[in-house]
């Protein structure tokens, strides 16, 4: 290179090691990418030379520790004075969690071990001791519901449904169902919590319909109980979704079945709310106005926050 007065510097390497990235951008399997990068010693040893790999994993809030990558060889490279200016490679793979983690970072780091006094422990790396890789995720953290439709009987046989993470979450997450009929449906129970050890095992919700003494035979006995909504809370921001926004309206309102509006419910205009949870507003609504769509009364919104009991 030029010194600023214009002079060639030369700079000579004396021992050490350079390591020369080939591929750094991996990702988990199905469709895994693999890293490469090599490793060269600068000067030709009096001994053997081993470069030992290592890459420090991660600690969850837990306490656990997570392994982001692995590589290979696990035992390191020897470089002797007939291979030493043979570069070796090194191949790394993502390790295939079930943790949501989207797009993360991952490092190798080295040592050398050898009798040869230019390489001992202090032997420099010329390019940097540690490699550092970009790792795509295949995890997509959502709240997975077993059924569409349940089916109850007023005073008779209950329905039930699973709920269950696609990812383990970094803390416990409290799956919230909200029946929008509260008169006609009732849950049991209405929350169910996933922990990071729990978080694949199904939890179910079972659906009573109420045995009100209000006839409801125009279509053959069979009414609908309204729709069930559900919402996250979490200190995990992948499992955290907004807490829908429900009032009793006052208009519109038959005698003994209220109606439990919303700011998620009605006319299929689905959004993202959080992570993984799709949800659909009130027609006309939006999310920064989510009670545009509620009835008026008198030039104001017709709410009511406890359930009436008659018009």
């Amino acid at each position: 290179m030029f010194s600023p007065q214009g002079r060639l510097v030369n700079h000579v390497v004396d021992g050490g090691v350079s390591i020369l990235p080939v591929q750094t951008r991996i990702s988990e399997a199905p469709s895994a990418t693999t890293g490469r990068y090599t490793l060269v010693l600068n000067r030709r040893p009096s001994a053997p030379v081993t470069v030992a790999m290592s890459s420090p994993a991660i600690p969850s809030p837990s306490g656990e520790t997570v392994t982001q990558v692995n590589f290979a060889p696990v035992a390191g490279l020897v470089f002797t004075p007939e291979n030493w200016n043979l570069p070796q490679e090194v191949t790394v793979t993502a390790v295939d969690d079930s943790i949501a983690e989207d797009t993360h970072y991952a490092s190798i780091t080295h040592a050398v071990v050898s009798s040869d006094p230019h390489f001992a422990p202090s032997t420099p790396f010329m390019l940097g001791k540690s490699v550092a890789f970009t790792v795509t995720d295949n995890d997509r953290p959502s709240v997975f519901l077993s059924r569409s439709n349940v089916y109850a009987v007023e005073g008779g046989a209950t329905d039930r449904y699973g709920v269950v993470l696609t990812t383990r979450p970094w803390y416990n997450v409290t799956v919230t169902a909200v029946a929008m009929r509260p008169l006609q449906t009732q849950l049991t129970p209405s929350q169910v919590m996933f922990t990071p050890q729990n978080w694949n095992v199904v939890q179910y919700i079972v659906v009573r319909a109420v045995d009100d003494n209000v006839s409801e035979n125009e279509f053959g006995g069979v009414h609908s109980g309204g729709s069930i909504w559900h919402y996250a809370t979490s200190r995990d921001c992948f499992y955290n979704t907004r807490q829908p926004s429900c009032f009793y309206t006052t208009a519109a309102c038959v005698a003994g079945s209220p109606e439990l509006v919303c700011d998620m419910a009605s006319n299929g205009t689905v959004s993202q709310l959080g992570n993984g949870v799709s949800v659909v507003q009130l027609g006309g609504g939006t999310l920064a106005v989510p009670l545009s769509a509620v009835p008026v009364r008198y030039g104001h919104l017709a709410l009511n926050p406890t359930p009436p009991s008659s018009t």
